[in-house]
């Protein structure tokens, strides 16, 4: 890991310190149509913007890792790196003088993550992608912006835009992909599109890292925990998604069964959460304190979460299930503060299981099922997967 990051620092353009060369967003619809009819490409001059992204997320990744093997200087080190390289990415591409009339929307996700929030506010980010989107209507990512756009746009509160984009029928999508013929994921999207259909395909049909962002299904839209590294808590966060009345997630874990399972009642979610002995863990609830209950009592009176805003963060009891009702809200936009422990409950240990660490994507995940109200969902994007079951 230490050469690799290494690597990407000795190609770096000694100017900047950012890398770039690379492939860019590779496969999205717009490269494809640009590489068709000879028109420039605006994922070629983001390169430098991906390249940049990914050589700090490497950097984050060994500070991590620098430190689970007990080496705190050298974790500092990678660590003021990747903030000094998220800086000059903002400066460089994002801030006047430099600041481009149009990004795509891989480049705007990869900012959301990449670029140094105090220099340029994630609202800004967020905003810009929004409109790109379309209510939905647009999808122009690859396999490196569609996992990140999901994300943020499930995180931010417009769950309904991003369900869009995957299953709309009008081309692209993957809904329109399937409709085209297809039984696997295929290496770039026609250019005819449905004028085209699977016969005049002319590309690869075996491109399975077009589901790279399959994960977000068991967290972003089941709500299933996850965590940043085994020195955190697994936090359970849910997010709505209009017209969907039901997820769930389990998986398994080294110390045992870790679920999520929400659905609508009326205008309620009801969210029960299900997590092993031996482990943290918390759930972070787009609502008010006071409108969540815990069994039927309000958590506010037990947590003491009445300073909590438009979200609210809650500890779970190991090796018990938590279930929880709220009156559905659109997520806020406040930042979430952690709420003390209940009175009297003993402070839980953090795990320190280092496998949790390097399998955080091993998905052998049991369940998955969706059931949306309208007649189209996202239930086909799983349809390959052995491990999932939908209904």
């Amino acid at each position: 890991m230490r050469t690799w990051v290494g690597y990407l620092g000795s190609i770096a353009d000694p100017r900047t310190g950012l890398p770039v060369t690379g492939l860019g967003d590779w496969c999205s619809p717009s490269m494809r149509q640009a590489a068709e009819s000879g028109t420039p490409w605006i994922g070629n001059a983001e390169i430098p913007i991906l390249t940049s992204g990914m050589y700090i997320r490497c950097c984050r990744i060994l500070a991590q890792t620098e430190e689970l093997v007990g080496d705190p200087s050298r974790s500092q080190y990678y660590r003021q790196l990747a903030d000094s390289l998220s800086r000059r990415l903002t400066e460089r591409y994002f801030l006047p003088p430099h600041e481009r009339a149009e990004y795509s929307q891989t480049a705007l996700a990869f900012a959301y993550y990449y670029c140094d929030p105090a220099l340029l506010p994630r609202e800004k980010i967020v905003e810009k992608l929004v409109a790109l989107c379309d209510e939905g209507r647009c999808f122009d990512a690859g396999i490196f912006g569609t996992a990140p756009m999901l994300h943020i746009l499930a995180a931010e509160g417009y769950g309904g835009i991003a369900r869009r984009l995957l299953t709309k029928p009008e081309y692209p999508s993957y809904r329109a992909m399937l409709d085209l013929g297809a039984t696997t994921l295929w290496e770039h999207w026609p250019v005819q599109g449905f004028d085209g259909g699977y016969e005049a395909y002319d590309g690869s049909m075996s491109h399975p890292m077009h589901a790279a962002f399959d994960e977000w299904l068991y967290t972003g839209v089941a709500g299933l925990a996850a965590r940043g590294s085994v020195r955190e808590p697994w936090t359970f966060r849910w997010n709505d998604f209009p017209e969907l009345n039901r997820a769930s997630a389990a998986r398994r874990i080294p110390e045992g069964r870790i679920s999520s399972e929400w659905r609508r009642e009326g205008n309620s979610i009801v969210w029960k959460v299900e997590v092993p002995a031996g482990i943290e863990a918390q759930v972070v609830i787009p609502a008010r304190a006071g409108e969540i209950r815990e069994g039927g009592r309000p958590i506010a009176d037990r947590a003491e979460t009445a300073r909590c805003k438009a979200a609210s963060k809650f500890r779970c009891t190991s090796g018990s299930s938590m279930l929880v009702r709220s009156p559905f809200l659109k997520p806020g936009k406040s930042t979430p503060i952690s709420s003390p422990s209940r009175t009297g409950e003993t402070p839980l240990a953090k795990t320190t299981i280092s496998a949790s660490f390097t399998r955080a994507t091993d998905a052998l995940m049991s369940t998955f099922c969706l059931k949306p109200m309208s007649k189209f969902n996202c239930a086909s994007l799983l349809k390959y997967s052995k491990s999932s079951s939908i209904s």
